[in-house]
């Protein structure tokens, strides 16, 4: 494969030629190898166990160990009542290619079957992976694929969460688990960054469908997970879909998987651009998320002594009556609020208020409520979170197609 860079008007366009000719599938004993000229990936037990990237000739996974105990790396079908169905435990495995360029892994438990389609685009080079299943009894939620060995000591995890962090081996946790599109991962990308290049996995979704990505840290390695969620409610679901997801591995820096992923979402999504706001949205260049439920105007003189005020946003998330994502859809400000903005305004600072996708409340929402009109229909849980020592109840939310 030949890589052309072109620049035009300051904008790396990448063109990839010749990969349907240089790509092969392989299947051999059930498991999986795809080789292309940028990576060789091998599945087994439909889980991805080896990942090397051809362009730099680096290797990101270990050799096969132990199995993996956690289930963040593993593939499967996700219930709810605890007894998810993993590939690895599969009683009957069958392996095959449908077309050149595709392969299907079909697992079987008793009356529960799982389907893993792996193929390779012949326009872009991208290793599409995709799942679905059937399940004897009801309850799914969901369904899973994961990447294990993944070495930690030349990793590290970039990731449009939480604002952008980088988790590698030096971070606090051992697992952590990212809710798309809220509310944590914001952006359905990963990116894995070695020393001279990586790989990356992005969703190819445009609806915004429920997805998790999960991490769970070893001694050496670690593990990431890909799950695609159903849409609630999941009592009466027997079988899951995911999205496609598409991987591929480049050379350099960060930037370059970011960028591709940022062109496909405005072409597929048309996002507003800086130019059609208002024109102090592009000169704001820090947020600052202020947390105290007190609003104590007397913070701003400080803040202005350390911040160019004018280019600075204010992210209040303690402006409610009520506590933090509690009591929703209740928007009733504390009295002091109005006081804080107009204060913050005289000082030249700009105020976000926080809001969030929580649509519902024990205390507003009876238990079970049908619109009329509609097909929203919302239903009680009865699940408690514990959240700055207030317990919630949520709910699930089934919307018409």
């Amino acid at each position: 494969m030949r890589l052309y860079i072109v620049i035009l008007s300051g904008i790396f366009c990448l063109f990839y030629f010749q990969v349907a000719q240089s790509a092969e599938i392989k299947v051999i004993d059930n498991n999986v190898f795809v080789e292309t000229d940028t990576y060789q990936v091998q599945f087994t037990d439909g889980v991805i166990t080896h990942l090397s990237n051809k362009l730099t000739t680096e290797t990101y996974t270990l050799p096969l160990g132990g199995a993996v105990t956690g289930f963040r790396g593993r593939s499967g079908l996700l219930k709810r009542d605890g007894r998810s169905i993993w590939t690895d435990q599969a009683t009957l495995t069958e392996a095959r290619k449908i077309a050149p360029l595709k392969a299907e892994i079909v697992f079987r438990q008793g009356r529960n079957e799982f389907r893993l389609f792996i193929a390779v685009d012949a326009r872009s080079g991208d290793l599409m992976i995709e799942q679905e299943g059937t399940s004897e009894t009801a309850g799914v939620y969901g369904i899973q694929w994961g990447c294990v060995n993944l070495n930690s000591r030349n990793l590290d995890f970039i990731l449009p969460a939480d604002g952008g962090q980088i988790v590698n081996a030096m971070s606090p946790f051992t697992f952590r688990d990212f809710h798309y599109p809220f509310p944590s991962w914001e952006v359905q990308l990963a990116i894995l960054q070695g020393e001279q290049g990586g790989f990356f996995v992005r969703g190819a979704d445009e609806t915004f469908q429920f997805k998790v990505l999960h991490y769970e840290k070893y001694i050496d390695s670690f593990a990431i997970g890909f799950e695609t969620q159903n849409q609630a409610p999941f009592d009466a679901l027997t079988s899951p879909k995911s999205i496609v997801w598409r991987l591929n591995t480049y050379k350099g820096g960060w930037h370059t998987p970011a960028k591709h992923y940022r062109d496909w979402m405005e072409r597929t999504f048309r996002p507003w651009r800086l130019d059609q706001m208002s024109a102090w949205v592009g000169e704001i260049g820090l947020v600052v998320t202020y947390i105290d439920p007190r609003l104590d105007v007397g913070i701003l003189d400080k803040l202005a002594e350390q911040v160019d005020p004018a280019k600075t946003l204010l992210y209040l998330t303690q402006w409610r009556k009520d506590p933090f994502d509690i009591n929703f859809p209740d928007y009733t400000a504390k009295p002091e609020f109005s006081r804080f903005v107009e204060a913050a305004h005289q000082r030249g600072f700009r105020v976000m208020a926080h809001v969030n996708l929580i649509l519902g409340s024990m205390r507003i929402i009876p238990s079970t409520l049908k619109f009329r009109n509609s097909n929203i229909e919302i239903r009680g849980l009865g699940i408690l979170w514990a959240g700055f020592g207030i317990e919630q109840t949520f709910r699930e939310i089934a919307l018409p197609p």
